[in-house]
This record gives structure tokens, C-alpha cells and sequence, in this order.
């Protein structure tokens, strides 16, 4: 007894030394990483990410390995396809997997591109093709697909409805436990229940050894309805979820907002919206009317048409005279010191610079002394001469 005493297990334990243990146990695998197959390689796709990116493919490799998929679900512009692919890549490279890529038309060309450049060995298909072989399974049947063992599935949110063929067909085929990764950046569209059938893709058994209680996930779904449990709890076991306020807070600097996607969001032009339009246009005629409560879905764009007419007959009246803040820019900018030598107005939108371009310099007539310029050098708009 006395030896007892004098040794570490009669040792008084302080509620610090619990709670540190606990946590300690949540992250031991982010921490130690000792296992050798999930460090990064040193290759193409993994030198081009930033620390935070990296950080999120090490643990979802680690969720994946653990409970079969995982959710990549940062918000747009932090580069959710550039983790995707160096997920794809580790799995390709460390397991020799034969990855398959499903997506969107519109995504089709970039993930070719990322396959190619960065050596993925996978296959690219458009989810469209799902719903499009008179109810056969493509990924089953055919010799291209069906022996693929791992899937990633870019906007993931469009397999949320468990009655849709593309639902049904990926459901097959993930059924033999193949690991697979999830990128949107809304898994959640109108319930709880829309991740509830995503996640049943990978774990199609709703007995589970998630650290959930109930340790069922219908039953924990629908507690979650009646609000007696969070949906938080259970995807910090399969979801990756950072914003920018997380990254300036954990990493202490702002990211761009992608190689692709920084021009989406800073350099909107006539050309890059039409091809949108075009793009929306070859894909709408691959939805199946059949997934959609299409009564509630008129009523639904009706009423939103509605609203956005009434928004522009509010806003169209309001003249560059009669918007205050325009106003006010100006009589400031005729007050000293401002008044004197040269002012630099930034703005993060190009709609914003064009405004107030047209209105602070009407007709270009003050010449290179007001230039405007939003983006990358070769999307710069610019007065002829200025460099």
C-alpha cells in the first residue's frame, strides 16, 4: 500500500491535467502523424499549396483512413479543388490508388487540367452521365469506372436527395467501401437531413462507432431536428471548415483567392458572365425533372424573381447624384489635403472601380491622371500609354 502511495497512480489529478488529456487524445493523430504513409510528398500539387491547405489535407487523409470519407467544405476562394487534388494525389501515390473524379460539366475541363498536370492518374466524368444510361450504373458497368477505387466528388451538395438516380448509382458503387472525398462549400442546403444522406454514401450503415450518442445515425439526426443534439458534434469526425476570419486567426495572413478563382470573384467581364450563361445553359437540360418537387420549384423562382423585380425598382431611380456616399467622396476629395497631388481609391470589387471611375472621371476627360486598374497585370484595364 505504502508503494502505492508513493507512485503516479495515487497521484492527485487536477481537472487542468483531465481536460488536457482528453484533448490531447482528440488530436494525437494531427499530432504525432506517425504514420509513414500519410506524410506529404514533395510533388507538383503539394508545393503548391499554403500551410493552412496543407494542414487540411493531412487531416482529411486521416478522416478518411478513419471513418472511409470525408467532408472539404472551407469557404469559397480558399482552394477546396487544390486540396482535393493533393488528397487524390497521396492516395494515388501511397496506396496506389485509381482515383475517380466526378463533376459538374462546367468543372470537367479544370479537373482534365489538374489530372494532367499533376499526374493523378484518375478518371474525369461529369455527373451528368450518371442519370443518362436508361437507369444502367456507369460505374459499375463500365470497364473504364468500375474498377476505380477511389472517388472524390466535386459540389458534393447535388447528392443530398437519396430518391435521384445519380444518387442511387454512386451509392452502388461506394457500397464495397471504397474511400471517398467530399468539396462544397454548403453541404447543408435546407436540413440537417441534406448531410445526413451525403454521409450515408460512405457509411451506409446507421450503426456507427462515431463517437455520437445515440451511436445511430438516423436516431441522432432526428434528435438533431428536435434541436437535443448538434450537428456539430458529429461532423467534426468527417468535416474540414475553415473561413478567412480562421485563417487570419490561425495563420495570422489572408489568401488569395485561388489561381482560377481570383478572377471570378475580382475580374467579373461580359465575356466570363456569358460563358457562365452559356455553361448553365448545356448543363440545365441534364437535370432530371423527377428530382425536383417541381410545383414547390416554380413557386420558388417565381417568388424570388418577384423580389429581385421589386430590388431594381427601388434601386433604379437612384442616380449618381442622389447616392449619398458618392456624394460625400466627392466634396472630400475637393477638401484639403486631399485636394492636393494625387489620391489612390481602393476597392475589392471591379463593378465598384467602374462606378466610380465613370463618375469621378466622366467621359475619361482628366486622361491618365485618373486610371483604373483591378486584377492580374494581363486582365488590367488601363488608359492607352500607361504602364
Amino acid at each position: 500500500m505504502q508503494e502505492m502511495r508513493q507512485s503516479w497512480a495515487m497521484a492527485p489529478v487536477r481537472p487542468y491535467d483531465v481536460y488536457m488529456k482528453a484533448l490531447y487524445s482528440l488530436v494525437r493523430d494531427r499530432i504525432e502523424g506517425d504514420d509513414g504513409k500519410d506524410i506529404l510528398w514533395d510533388d507538383a500539387i503539394a508545393n503548391r499549396l499554403a500551410t493552412f491547405q496543407r494542414v487540411a489535407v493531412k487531416q482529411a487523409i486521416q478522416m478518411i483512413r478513419t471513418n472511409g470519407g470525408v467532408f472539404v467544405s472551407d469557404v469559397v476562394g480558399l482552394g477546396k479543388s487544390y486540396i482535393g487534388a493533393a488528397i487524390v494525389k497521396h492516395f494515388e501515390r501511397t496506396d496506389h490508388a485509381r482515383p475517380l473524379i466526378l463533376c459538374p460539366k462546367p468543372l470537367v475541363g479544370m479537373w482534365e487540367r489538374y489530372n494532367e498536370v499533376y499526374q493523378l492518374n484518375a478518371r474525369v466524368l461529369s455527373t451528368g452521365y450518371l442519370v443518362e444510361n436508361g437507369g444502367a450504373n456507369i460505374l459499375l458497368d463500365d470497364v473504364k469506372y468500375r474498377d476505380r477505387d477511389f472517388l472524390l466528388i466535386d459540389e458534393s451538395h447535388n447528392f443530398r436527395n437519396p430518391d435521384a438516380q445519380r444518387y442511387k448509382v454512386v451509392q452502388a458503387f461506394l457500397a464495397s467501401g471504397r474511400p471517398v472525398c467530399f468539396l462544397t462549400a454548403t453541404p447543408r442546403n435546407k436540413s440537417a437531413w441534406d448531410v445526413y444522406h451525403q454521409i450515408k454514401l460512405f457509411h451506409q450503415q446507421d450503426k456507427t462507432d462515431l463517437p455520437i450518442d445515440p451511436p445511430n445515425l438516423r436516431e441522432y439526426f432526428k434528435l438533431i431536428e428536435k434541436d437535443e443534439r448538434t450537428l456539430r458534434e458529429l461532423l467534426s469526425n468527417v468535416l474540414i471548415r475553415r473561413t478567412r476570419n480562421h485563417i487570419l486567426r490561425w495563420y495570422g495572413f489572408d489568401v488569395p483567392a485561388g489561381e482560377d478563382a481570383q478572377a471570378v470573384l475580382y475580374e467579373p467581364s461580359a465575356a466570363e458572365e456569358q460563358d457562365m450563361v452559356d455553361a448553365l445553359r448545356q448543363v440545365s437540360d441534364r437535370y432530371v425533372l423527377a428530382d425536383f418537387d417541381a410545383v414547390k420549384l416554380q413557386r420558388d423562382i417565381e417568388h424570388d424573381l418577384k423580389l429581385l423585380r421589386k430590388v431594381l425598382a427601388l434601386v433604379e431611380p437612384i442616380t449618381p447624384e442622389q447616392d449619398a456616399k458618392l456624394q460625400k467622396l466627392k466634396r472630400v476629395l475637393r477638401e484639403k489635403p486631399l485636394a492636393e497631388g494625387k489620391r489612390l481609391i481602393f476597392t475589392q470589387y471591379a463593378d465598384t472601380a467602374r462606378y466610380l471611375y465613370e463618375n469621378l472621371n466622366p467621359g475619361g476627360r482628366i486622361g491618365t491622371d485618373h486610371p483604373r486598374c483591378h486584377g492580374r497585370p494581363r486582365r488590367r484595364t488601363e488608359p492607352p500609354g500607361l504602364q
